[in-house]
């Protein structure tokens, strides 16, 4: 049987967003425990309309069968994403699922660590006259819209990494491992 919520659970997954168990915001945290009890019957329900519900350790998406070319397309946005994760663990070592942080003090590491700005000019190239805040606030939206990061709903700018980044770590382990075989 569908859940009541079956709408504002495609809705929020339709965006390309997750469920994730451990989200700051009740809603998505309900959502995420209705779909989970309601797996199977979501996940049948998603499947005539070419999606397919996934579950991955605590956290939930959907999926669909691609094209070659929007694979790819994905791939290379997964590439931009990683270099975004990549440039936040540059800064912030502990960079993992439940670390928060405030904007100002990444900040205040990139103002001190001029290969780190440098790094974050080639990520958000937009034009010259951005700022460094700007800069790093277009990073934490597209962060957010790739479900990686959640802003803090207590404090503002601060952020707490989501367990989806967990998700991404093993896409990208898996990736390595294909390339290096072959």
């Amino acid at each position: 049987m569908l859940p009541f919520q079956t709408a504002a659970i495609f809705e929020h997954l339709s965006k390309g967003l997750f469920l994730s168990a451990n989200s700051h915001y009740p809603d998505h945290a309900a959502l995420y425990r209705q779909a989970c009890t309601h797996f199977e019957a979501l996940r049948n329900h998603f499947l005539p309309l070419g999606l397919i519900l996934c579950q991955e350790r605590d956290f939930i998406y959907l999926a669909r069968e691609e094209s070659k070319s929007s694979q790819e397309e994905k791939l290379t946005r997964l590439l931009r994403v990683a270099q975004m994760v990549a440039f936040c663990r540059e800064a912030m070592p502990d960079f993992y699922a439940g670390y928060s942080f405030g904007l100002a003090a990444l900040q205040r590491i990139c103002e001190s660590r001029p290969a780190l700005r440098r790094q974050l000019d080639q990520l958000m190239p937009k034009s010259q006259q951005d700022t460094l805040d700007n800069k790093l606030r277009a990073l934490m939206r597209a962060l957010e819209r790739d479900s990686l990061l959640e802003s803090d709903t207590t404090t503002p700018d601060a952020f707490t990494v989501r367990s989806a980044i967990g998700y991404l770590d093993q896409v990208i382990n898996q990736l390595y491992a294909v390339t290096e075989k072959a």
